[in-house]
């Protein structure tokens, strides 16, 4: 039996004879190696972390976590959880429902990584800077980032579920700026489950002709024209509001969807989902820190607010499965987001819209609100026309709110990339403009 799950099924078992009823155990090993441009060596650490759940027979429950060595010490954390147990509230807590949970066909460890060398991934780093060495004078790059992590995952319960996940997933970062501009950061980055996809991706090249196209100037439109919102930023925005789709948020109307689930928040034309069981995805798992098994959920379904995120308590409060997106913590962890893209591709669309303003990048998603949906945000622009780009405007505030970017969607179009855990396409609206 794997240590960590020998561990597991001792602690359930401990919990049990020291007088809780029900009991579930989280223990997650991860395994991060870490190199800048420049280093010689590869930096490893491993962790290994406990998170510890116990219920009694009145509905109480507690939870105590903590850092455990790779055989010992997790009883200390045990003993926390059991001793606060008498302390909790009886709130009608119960154990998630024993669900099945397939562990196969996920494409999350990439088999490949027992046999990378630290040259390997050197090389990624020395490859990418050798890319940047082609730019321009005045485009200036950072230190490239390379880091990567194995993840075991283990879930006993005294219910009876016995799991084990194991993980693997890979990140090149970097930044740019303009001598003149220094300020006007650009930041790239390629995450993946597979070494291969960092290692073949022109990263340095990608950055530094992004970089490089803030050097040519183009002034804002005198009117309002369509505004065309890039794969980024749609990225961008649906990740930062994608918690007010939390069941519990809505309930106690922290969130914008406080009575309008089920009504039209958008365009008919934009339809979300979350696939917590994409094949290969950065948010693919085979169970959340619950033990339960993500369901595909579509969020918006042709412009209405559709499904919700819900958690085990709440679930079984309504009789339902809990949607298996929670974290240990009791946060929520969405899955993998995918818009529906349009059929037809930015060259077929681009000419009809003339001259047009488009957002390449939100710079700060902190001005989005989860519990208004107000969208106060900076952001870079650009100018096209038609299909061809012209130049960069510059920065600007988007000021407007998530209904009237998602009702203003005019088409989506058929160009599709993966940001993060967000597959995205481009939007193009009627609007909103920009504050200065």
């Amino acid at each position: 039996m794997n240590e960590r799950r020998k561990m597991a099924t001792e602690l359930v078992q401990m919990a049990r004879e020291q007088g809780a009823r029900e009991a579930e155990v989280l223990l997650t090993r991860v395994v991060s190696r870490t190199a800048s441009e420049g280093d010689r060596a590869l930096e490893e650490t491993t962790t290994t972390d406990a998170h510890i759940r116990v219920y009694d027979s009145k509905g109480s429950m507690s939870m105590a976590r903590g850092r455990v060595a790779e055989s010992t010490g997790a009883d200390t954390i045990l003993r926390r959880a059991v001793r606060a147990l008498g302390k909790a509230l009886p709130e009608g807590h119960e154990l998630p429902p024993r669900l099945d949970i397939p562990t196969r066909g996920l494409s999350i460890l990439d088999r490949r990584q027992s046999r990378l060398i630290e040259e390997d991934r050197l090389d990624v780093l020395r490859l990418n800077r050798d890319q940047c060495r082609e730019a321009p004078a005045s485009v200036r790059v950072g230190p490239l980032s390379y880091s990567e992590e194995f993840r075991e995952r283990v879930f006993v319960s005294s219910g009876g579920v016995d799991v084990v996940e194991e993980s693997s997933s890979y990140c090149l970062s970097g930044v740019a700026w303009r001598a003149e501009s220094p300020d006007q950061r650009v930041r790239a980055e390629v995450r993946s489950r597979t070494f291969a996809d960092v290692a073949s991706r022109p990263l340095g090249h990608e950055l530094c002709a992004r970089t490089g196209r803030l050097g040519t100037r183009a002034s804002m439109p005198g009117s309002r024209t369509a505004v065309v919102v890039e794969p980024r930023a749609v990225a961008a925005i649906l990740e930062a509001i994608v918690p007010s789709f939390r069941a519990e948020r809505v309930d106690t109307k922290r969130s914008f969807l406080a009575g309008r689930v089920g009504t039209r928040i958008g365009s008919e034309k934009l339809h979300v989902v979350d696939d917590g069981r994409l094949g290969g995805a950065l948010e693919t798992r085979s169970f959340d820190d619950r033990g339960v098994s993500p369901v595909a959920m579509t969020l918006i379904r042709e412009g209405i607010a559709d499904a919700m995120y819900e958690g085990p308590q709440r679930a079984a409060r309504h009789g339902r499965r809990p949607t298996g997106h929670e974290r240990a913590d009791g946060t929520l962890w969405p899955g993998n987001l995918i818009i529906r893209p349009g059929s037809r591709s930015r060259n077929m669309l681009f000419p009809a819209l003339g001259s047009f303003v488009a957002i390449d990048a939100v710079l700060d998603t902190s001005g989005i609100s989860e519990r208004s949906g107000a969208i106060k945000v900076p952001v870079r622009l650009s100018r096209w026309e038609g299909p061809t780009w012209q130049g960069t405007i510059g920065e600007a505030v988007l000021d407007t709110t998530v209904f009237e970017l998602f009702g203003g969607i005019r088409n989506l179009t058929s160009d599709q990339g993966r940001y993060g855990r967000v597959d995205a396409c481009t939007w193009i609206t009627e609007g909103p403009w920009f504050a200065d």
